[in-house]
């Protein structure tokens, strides 16, 4: 371990060998703050200080927390000490309480071990099944209802306690207790029950507290500037007196308050433990200097609550500067940005397609990068657009799966009954389920007693009984995971269903990556049941499944984009109402000073070379609109940025300045006639947009043109017609 400890820098070592009092570590991007963490653990184990069971740390994706298990096996060595990380609970927030209410979730009233994670999809179905159809658009919409309940659940609140003032707020209050409701008649817990529980469980019972607290004599939390009040109680818990507790965040990257984050925890936390030691880690070990510089300018913008002076710096090369770049509109935008990647790769051999990462500030810009990116031929890969365990046919898959460990489920019955197509209609459906609410939590005693009572027509009848008789053989079937799904799917014959849709391939192929997974488990965990499994996957973030050798180029949003890097990064959006997003109202300071930090957290990504890019005009809500640069542009050092700007848009701060210049390419335009035009001149069409001279014929009124069109291909013109114009 020594040796260990030798490849640490100063600020490194006093927080991996620190004891006797709480640590707060307040970690800038790059500067290493997994190696503290998985280096602490092991030094801790190394000089006997505790056992791995006595060690808990907590972060915020699964990702996050095998790479941490892997690094302490890596680090401890040796084959006698080989697998040792996992018997240290090495988990996210949520798979830590949910693992901790297998165990002890039974001492709470009317709650059973056997509880099933209702997904977000699951949780929505349920709000609008209460809402109901014919009243969708006098209600308040699922999603919003849903952000408010867990909004609320975060900062352990619950239907009795929630405020209601306003006659919408009363609504909420209603759906909400309706939505619990359903939930612990089906036995499910959503995501934040999951903690709201836990800290439950050990105000009520301090017994239980004492006792993890007892064994837990090491606790590490890692990304703490995005922990909401619920999980900021439950550390406060579980430290006691704090003396054993170590914390790792950066408040220049909390970007999560609008899902209830509190940075303020790190700022209580200093408050609630005055003997709190603060070790900076500020050398980066993943960007350049510039990118370094740019990024410290734009985040000294904000202010500091902790009054920390947290300038990131390197070892290494300046390396290039910041490129800066504005088409007329995002389709050139994006060709552009499309076109510089095919050029590395191909052109100049930089670089290969998974060294790139396109972030943008939403969802909706990714719809013309594809674009941009499949005329060129560039494998792309979308991270964080719809979480891979939501998809239509995996959500069936595992209704299935649910239903085996939790008979009682009647989301998952809902959603399978009649799934692939088995001839049960609505109407017995219906029937079944108004049986159901007569006698709710016995589900298959309820099913039988249709059945055998006649309550629905006959062929539903056989089909139900058939699901019925499936369910029980299955559920004692022994083997793994793998083996029961693939006999699943054999029985209920879901590929063959599958085949007659419209989008039977890529359904198909997310089968056919479900067992993979399912096939992967049993291999790594072969003593693991189906539960364990399908905890997993329900805690499973999007993020989760992100592939560095994958070799295609990542397209993700900013928020998506934290704690991964890439050597090359573009920025699109870089204008007034995207980066920042403001809204049709503008934002509240606080709003745009976590807008910059979203901003900052996209610059630390990269490497080696970031471009942050902008249209001149953007089409939105089917309207073209003319944003402004992003006021965080100006904010910027120009001695690092390098403006590569058709016409020097970037400059441009007014949308008179904008309308000015697209008044004066209409007169160059009108003009094209008399241009001269060579072989190689690249040129700009209306709308074909950017494009370069391949060759020419005749003179004068009779020149014809052959252009190749970035986005449109090669195109024969006559020039005094083309209103082509040079750039």
């Amino acid at each position: 371990m020594k040796n260990l400890l030798a490849f640490l820098n100063p600020d490194q070592l006093q927080a991996v060998t620190h004891r006797g009092s709480p640590l707060l570590v307040l970690a800038g991007a790059g500067t290493g703050k997994t190696r503290v963490v998985t280096v602490r653990i092991a030094h801790l184990l190394d000089r006997g200080e505790c056992q791995p069971q006595e060690i808990l740390a907590i972060t915020f994706t699964n990702k996050a927390a095998g790479e941490m298990r892997e690094r302490v096996n890596g680090l401890l060595g040796g084959e006698e000490v080989r697998g040792t990380a996992a018997r240290i609970w090495i988990h996210t927030f949520h798979a830590f309480c949910a693992r901790l209410l297998r165990r002890e979730i039974h001492h709470l009233p009317e709650r059973e071990r056997e509880f099933v994670i209702a997904t977000k999809a699951d949780q929505t179905a349920i709000l609008k099944r209460l809402i109901g159809p014919d009243r969708a658009n006098e209600e308040p919409k699922a999603s919003r209802v849903l952000s408010v309940i867990s909004r609320a659940k975060n900062n352990l609140i619950t239907p009795g306690s929630f405020p209601a003032h306003t006659s919408e707020e009363k609504r909420i209050k209603e759906l909400f207790a309706a939505y619990e409701q359903e939930l612990r008649e089906t036995g499910a817990l959503d995501y934040a029950d999951l903690i709201l529980l836990t800290v439950t469980l050990f105000h009520e019972y301090p017994d239980i507290l004492d006792r993890y607290r007892g064994r837990f004599r090491h606790l590490l939390v890692d990304e703490y500037q995005d922990t909401n009040t619920a999980q900021h109680d439950l550390v406060r818990m579980l430290a006691g007196d704090g003396r054993n507790l170590c914390l790792v965040g950066d408040p220049d990257q909390s970007i999560y308050r609008w899902r209830g984050a509190e940075p303020e925890n790190m700022l209580r936390f200093s408050e609630e433990f005055p003997d709190t030691r603060v070790v900076k880690l500020l050398e980066n070990y993943r960007s350049t200097g510039n990118i370094l510089k740019v990024a410290n300018t734009l985040i000294a913008a904000n202010p500091r609550p902790m009054g920390e002076d947290k300038d990131l710096w390197t070892k290494g090369e300046s390396g290039a500067k910041l490129t800066v770049y504005a088409g007329p509109d995002e389709y050139d935008e994006s060709g552009w940005i499309a076109t510089q990647i095919f050029n590395s790769v191909h052109n100049r051999r930089e670089n290969k397609y998974e060294d790139f990462a396109i972030l943008y500030r939403t969802n909706a810009q990714s719809r013309i990068l594809e674009d941009a990116l499949r005329k060129r031929s560039i494998p792309y890969n979308i991270i964080a657009d719809v979480r891979f365990y939501d998809r239509r046919e995996i959500r069936d898959l595992l209704a299935y799966l649910r239903l085996l460990i939790n008979p009682n489920d009647l989301l998952s019955f809902r959603r399978i009954v009649n799934v692939p197509s088995r001839g049960v209609g609505k109407i017995s459906v219906n029937r079944i389920l108004d049986e159901v609410d007569k006698d709710p939590g016995h589900l298959p005693d309820v099913v039988r007693r249709c059945i055998d009572q006649e309550l629905i027509p006959p062929r539903a009848r056989r089909a139900v009984e058939r699901l019925m008789d499936l369910f029980d053989e299955l559920t004692t079937r022994g083997g793994g995971v793998d083996g029961l799904l693939e006999e699943l799917l054999e029985r209920i014959d879901y590929t063959s269903w599958l085949q007659k849709s419209n989008d039977a391939v890529s359904r198909l192929e997310n089968v056919e990556k479900f067992t993979d997974t399912a096939r992967d488990f049993a291999t790594a965990n072969p003593k693991g049941s189906l539960e364990d499994f399908l905890e997993e996957v329900s805690l499973a973030a999007p993020i989760d499944d992100f592939d560095e050798q994958a070799g295609s180029v990542s397209l993700l949003t900013l928020h998506a984009a934290k704690g991964l890097e890439f050597p090359v990064v573009f920025i699109s959006g870089l204008e007034e109402g995207l980066i920042p997003l403001t809204g049709r109202r503008g934002k509240r300071q606080a709003d745009i000073e976590e807008e910059r930090r979203l901003l900052y957290v996209g610059i630390t990504r990269a490497q080696y070379k970031v471009y942050l890019t902008r249209a001149l005009r953007r089409n939105l809500e089917g309207r073209k609109v003319y944003n402004k640069p992003s006021r965080f542009l100006s904010e910027l050092p120009d001695p690092l940025l390098e403006d590569l700007s058709m016409r020097n848009l970037s400059i441009m701060s007014t949308t008179e300045d904008l309308i000015a210049v697209e008044t004066e390419t209409k007169k160059i335009k009108q003009t094209a006639k008399s241009v001269s035009f060579q072989l190689g001149d690249r040129v700009w069409h209306d709308k074909w947009g950017r494009g370069i001279i391949l060759s020419r014929a005749g003179d004068g009124p009779n020149l014809k043109l052959t252009v190749k069109f970035a986005r449109h291909g090669i195109k024969k013109l006559v020039a005094k017609y083309a209103n082509l114009q040079k750039m």
